[in-house]
């Protein structure tokens, strides 16, 4: 059965992909962790997340390396 989205959990995913768009994955993560968990699995939430995940995988690799 599909996940149903309130405005207000829609609203918090595209959030969390304005800041990752900014590059705050840190906030974006927050963001979606503000969420009920049975909406984590959400693709779209899920893929945000990911994403974000990714960008602070890269930016500790980056740091790291400096």
């Amino acid at each position: 059965k599909p996940k149903t989205l309130t405005i207000q959990d829609s609203l918090k995913i595209k959030a969390a992909e304005y800041w990752q768009k900014l590059g705050e994955a840190d906030q974006a993560l927050r963001e979606l962790e503000a969420l009920p968990s049975r909406i984590w699995k959400c693709g779209w939430a899920l893929k945000t997340r990911i994403a974000a995940m990714g960008a602070l995988r890269k930016r500790d690799e980056v740091t790291a390396q400096a």
